[in-house]
């Protein structure tokens, strides 16, 4: 198992007196030493509570537990999740794995068909193709960005006008007589 670990650059083994010393490696293959998340919300995903409370862990099989990591790590209000081997294959999953995971999610409520993007496709007999938009729903959605939750309502207010009335003709009425 030592070996395994040591080939894979996982962990760096020395000597130390009477007993094998054992560092632990980023898993990048850096060969640099392991330091634990800095406590930034930035460089971890958690889990939220509920997903252990409410027994989801449960009913959840791989395909699903699998997706519904990545859909928290998008951190996306709106996810685009394609069953495609490219898309697929970049999480190290097959794209039938994908799709049953999306599935058992949407089945359970955790992950919500929202609306569908349009967008342009010359294979289209119309030229305009489309795909659904997924939302995770709470507590699941944590993980989406602040600046994505504070989305404007209606645009910035309408500047007001301070100064002083005017008459049709353009000029101040308090210089008229």
């Amino acid at each position: 198992m030592w070996l395994t670990l040591e080939r894979n650059k996982l962990i760096k083994r020395s000597s130390g007196g009477r007993f094998t010393r054992v560092t632990k490696l980023l898993e990048d293959g850096s060969e640099r030493a392991y330091t634990p998340p800095s406590g930034s919300r930035e460089s971890r995903r958690e889990l939220p509570y509920a997903y252990w409370t409410s027994g989801v862990f449960t009913k959840l099989d791989m395909p699903a537990k699998t997706v519904l990591l990545i859909a928290m790590s998008l951190r996306k209000r709106k996810l685009f999740l394609p069953s495609t081997k490219t898309f697929a294959g970049y999480y190290g999953i097959s794209a039938s794995t994908l799709h049953r995971g999306i599935t058992t999610l949407h089945q359970l409520g955790i992950l919500t068909a929202s609306e569908p993007e349009y967008f342009v496709d010359s294979t289209a007999p119309s030229g305009v193709g489309s795909h659904t938009l997924y939302s995770l729903a709470p507590p699941y959605d944590r993980s989406v960005k602040i600046e994505q939750e504070e989305e404007p309502e209606e645009g910035p207010p309408a500047p007001r006008d301070t100064a002083a009335p005017r008459h049709p003709d353009g000029e101040p009425r308090e210089g008229r007589e």
